[in-house]
């Protein structure tokens, strides 16, 4: 690894918007260093994942042979002030949207490989994975988040959802779309069972279980509890994704991504991610994850930018 790659942390996960930083700069240069310090035991978990270095490596490396494509395609990380406003928030993902298609701009500089002439039952070469974290029902804008991808009809789209009301309808989409490939689970930051308390929207992890602690706080909305089965993400993605794939992740797990993002992080799986769109749960934001604030959700963005992650905030 690098000597002293706080610069490059700084560069790739230090795109805040002035107002945030004129809150206080030590929070960015925290945020950075901690970067730091994951994109070195990133970098260690994934040389047993098999990086050997370029723009497939893990941690800073990676940020670095991307850089060119990196940086362009990141948004600024808005200030808190945004999360109280519905407007701005829309405007944030409208622009997003709008940002240089990441996929595209990789292949355009041969910083990842095309896919390979064939039929997908008996497709060799790097893949496009669509991992769709906190599905909810299938008419849900984020299903189609990777339709403007390249190649988009030869995409492997999972849908997690842990709410087995919404079931039904994804058999019925997956029977009708072959990319579809539905998982009534939760994920989490290991194989386990878990609480899980189902309100009109937004059912999440209950305080407590499966090891949160000071995470989600107690939820008045909460009107029924169940037991769901919830697999390790890390695990999931090292056993189904290989460093010449694109993965795509669309993360909104209600407050759970303070729990799984870290074990990403620390466990190298992270690298098998190339971008990522995080909506981010705190206590100033929501009622769901009352243990955690926006710093946290800042902090989150900055680490894995710092190990070549290209990641934003969604809503």
């Amino acid at each position: 690894m690098y000597e002293n790659p706080l610069p490059t942390v700084l560069a790739c996960g230090g795109l805040i918007d002035p107002k945030w930083k004129s809150m206080g700069s030590a929070n960015v240069v925290a945020a950075a260093e901690a970067a730091m310090v994951a994109s070195d035991a990133a970098s260690d978990a994934a040389a047993q994942i098999g990086y050997a270095g370029g723009a497939n490596a893990c941690g800073v490396e990676r940020a670095v042979a991307r850089a060119s494509v990196l940086l362009p395609s990141l948004s600024p990380l808005p200030p808190a002030s945004l999360l109280a406003s519905r407007k701005l928030k829309l405007a944030h993902v409208n622009e997003l949207r709008a940002r240089p298609n990441y996929l595209a701009a990789l292949l355009a500089a041969n910083l990842t490989a095309p896919l390979q002439p064939a039929n997908d039952e008996n497709r060799i070469g790097p893949r496009r994975l669509y991992l769709n974290l906190g599905a909810r029902g299938t008419r849900d804008a984020s299903s189609s988040l990777f339709e403007s991808y390249p190649d988009a009809a030869h995409w492997e789209h999972h849908a997690f959802e842990a709410d087995a009301n919404f079931n039904a309808a994804w058999a019925a989409a997956a029977k009708a779309d072959p990319r579809i490939h539905h998982h009534n689970v939760a994920v989490w930051n290991k194989d386990t069972t878990l609480t899980f308390g189902l309100r009109k929207s937004a059912s999440h992890v209950v305080e407590g279980t499966g090891g949160a602690s000071g995470v989600f706080g107690k939820d008045r909305k909460v009107k029924l509890e169940h037991e769901v089965v919830a697999v390790d993400l890390a695990r999931w993605l090292k056993a189904h994704a290989r460093d010449e794939d694109f993965v795509l992740v669309k993360m909104d797990i209600e407050g759970a991504e303070m729990v799984v993002l870290p074990a990403l992080i620390t466990s190298g799986a992270a690298c098998l991610i190339d971008e990522l769109y995080l909506e981010c749960h705190t206590g100033d934001s929501s009622d769901i994850a009352k243990g955690r604030t926006y710093a946290d959700c800042i902090g989150l963005l900055t680490a894995l930018r710092g190990v070549g992650t290209a990641s934003h905030l969604w809503f």
